[in-house]
């Protein structure tokens, strides 16, 4: 047990002692008990009260620690995961879930619980293969980089150079825009998507179509505030496609996946047509059991990759490295955004970047269609922790879950309370702040959990966020 635990519980103890003995004076006086009866309620009750500080759940903090206390980890961080993955399938709960963590690139521990198909009674294992949502976000913001490397695309131009069909009220909206999610466009397009094979390999017009309903707020520049947008993201999916002439799914393949070796992520159909997907659930009505979650069309280059445990584990070396990424690309994607009034997103292109006691915490989730999962890197710790479930949830218990984890292995890895005096990028290299500069919340909209919002290093910005971003892809 770590020596922060056992002071903490000692304090929990103690202070159960005073509520007790408060307590049983406050009988005494309300029933003229006898001292051996005040005696034996107070024995009761404060046996009570150690019991319920000593029965909080493994990875969970007792009332008044924090993780931010601890001077080192668990004596056994693999079984600590276990514990944590078993109490959250168990009290969300989760159809299954699996995770791996990574330091340096290399496995260290990988574990699955719960039921891939319920209806099948086939079990998940670390070879599962579950959507991922919003993680797609980063595969696309890389293809973007890659396409930026080689010349094809500028990342800083127009959308109108893209396309030149696009609404003129779409003028002052660029590339980066769709990226880092400051482009003013909504949440999701006014009209419905089309079908995912559309999307991916139909007439990019027909993809175009629905999305060229949204406008610019009026009075909003882009750049001027963050506002997460799947619908950006469909926007940018359609300028890859026309530039390059190829289908989302194939670029991806060529750019990515291949050089990277990941042998089984591609895009979902939506059609369960994979004997080894996860099936997406969701609790009944009444909770008394488990339903499939209907998959519907979503924007493209925003949600709909599929994969496991070990291609993310093989994207993450990938990461690390510079065959597919330059050092370059890799610096401005895990960059803090510079909003127009000098203040800073907590979001780069494709991640959330937040900091923590050792180092830089880049970041994203997938939540929706009955999956929920999530990608969490420590560049500067080494760590890198991936959780992958089939169950919708309200907030996203794989964030929860992967932080918790993080913090088994190193509790320094929690995020600082205090804001920077210098705002970093992910890869350590600090870019100095001019006079006056202050911080945006970049995910504070998007709602994902407590986690985010106690990140102090944040504020919200002059004007705030255009909508409560709650998403479902």
């Amino acid at each position: 047990m770590r020596f922060s635990e056992t002071a903490s519980l000692v304090r929990g103890r103690l202070a159960a002692w005073a509520a007790t003995w408060k307590t049983a004076r406050e009988v005494r006086r309300a029933t003229q008990a006898s001292p051996g009866l005040l005696v034996l309620v107070l024995v009761l009750l404060w046996l009570g009260c150690v019991t319920a500080v000593l029965a909080q759940p493994v990875g969970t903090l007792i009332p008044g620690q924090t993780w931010q206390d601890a001077a080192d980890g668990p004596a056994d961080p693999g079984a600590e995961v276990e514990r944590l993955v078993q109490h959250a399938a168990r009290t969300t709960p989760l159809a299954s879930v699996a995770v791996a963590v990574l330091r340096h690139g290399q496995i260290i521990k990988r574990y699955a619980i719960g039921m891939a198909n319920i209806e099948r009674a086939q079990p998940a294992t670390l070879d599962t293969v579950y959507r991922i949502d919003s993680l797609t976000k980063q595969f696309t913001a890389a293809a973007t980089m890659v396409l930026s490397q080689r010349g094809v695309i500028d990342l800083d131009a127009p959308l109108s150079r893209y396309l030149p069909d696009a609404p003129e009220n779409w003028r002052d909206v660029r590339i980066v825009h769709l990226l880092n999610h400051t482009s003013g466009f909504p949440h999701d397009s006014p009209e419905r998507f089309p079908p995912i094979g559309v999307q991916n390999c139909g007439e990019v017009e027909r993809s175009l179509r629905p999305l060229y309903a949204m406008r610019v707020p009026e009075g909003f520049r882009p750049g001027d505030a963050f506002h997460y947008s799947n619908a950006g993201y469909a926007v940018l999916t359609a300028v890859l496609r026309r530039v390059t002439g190829r289908c989302y799914a194939e670029l991806l393949d060529g750019l990515l996946f291949k050089p990277a070796g990941l042998r089984h992520t591609s895009l979902d159909m939506l059609q369960y047509a994979d004997p080894n997907l996860a099936i997406g659930y969701q609790r009944d009505a009444f909770d008394m059991g488990w339903r499939r979650v209907p998959q519907l069309p979503s924007a493209m280059g925003a949600g709909a990759i599929k994969t496991t445990l070990g291609d993310l584990a093989a994207w993450e070396r990938a990461l690390e490295g510079n065959t597919i990424l330059s050092e370059q690309s890799k610096q401005r994607m895990w960059s803090r955004t510079r909003l127009n009034n000098g203040r800073f997103s907590a979001y780069g292109l494709g991640w959330f970047i937040y900091m923590t006691g050792d180092g830089v915490r880049i970041n994203h989730d997938g939540v929706g269609w009955g999956y929920n999962s999530a990608f969490y890197r420590y560049p500067q710790a080494g760590y890198t922790v991936l959780v992958l479930s089939n169950t919708s949830a309200r907030d996203s218990v794989a964030d929860r879950l992967a932080g918790q984890i993080a913090l088994a292995y190193e509790p320094r890895l929690a995020l600082r309370k205090k804001p920077p005096k210098q705002a970093t990028s992910a890869l350590g290299s600090p870019f100095a702040r001019q006079e006056g500069e202050r911080d945006d919340p970049g995910g504070a909209g998007r709602g994902l959990g407590a986690e985010r919002a106690e990140n102090d290093e944040a504020d919200v910005a002059a004007g705030g966020d255009l909508g409560t971003g709650n998403k479902n892809d």
